[in-house]
């Protein structure tokens, strides 16, 4: 059995409490992001927060499959799976500062698949 998509769920652009609403009813979410700063490649580990990465240059996709609070650095964020292959980031996973100015652009053009 399978089912299909009834629909695409917006998240209103540059709303960060739409985007997790969005992944809590509906799941994972897409999303276009801002790659353009220099270490974005080369990340490895922590809490991503470059402000130089911005909604002004969206040019690749990735998916959101969770959010979190790191209490150590007192700082929000989400987690984003890359299609680069598990020997990128953290195993494959980013964790990107939420609530941080839109960073990179995340819920700039974000949406949902509802099934």
């Amino acid at each position: 059995q399978w089912n299909q998509i009834r629909g695409i769920y917006n998240v209103s652009e540059g709303d960060e409490d739409d985007l997790a609403i969005a992944l809590i009813n509906y799941g994972p979410v897409g999303a276009g992001i801002d790659i353009s700063a220099s270490d974005f490649k080369q990340y490895r580990s922590g809490i991503y927060d470059n402000i130089n990465c911005t909604s002004s240059g969206i040019s690749h996709a990735v998916l959101i499959v969770g959010f979190g609070y790191d209490s150590e650095q007192k700082k929000e964020f989400w987690v984003i799976q890359n299609s680069w292959g598990v020997s990128w980031g953290q195993n494959g996973l980013m964790q990107l500062a939420r609530h941080s100015q839109d960073r990179c652009g995340i819920s700039s053009y974000a949406f949902a698949a509802v099934v």
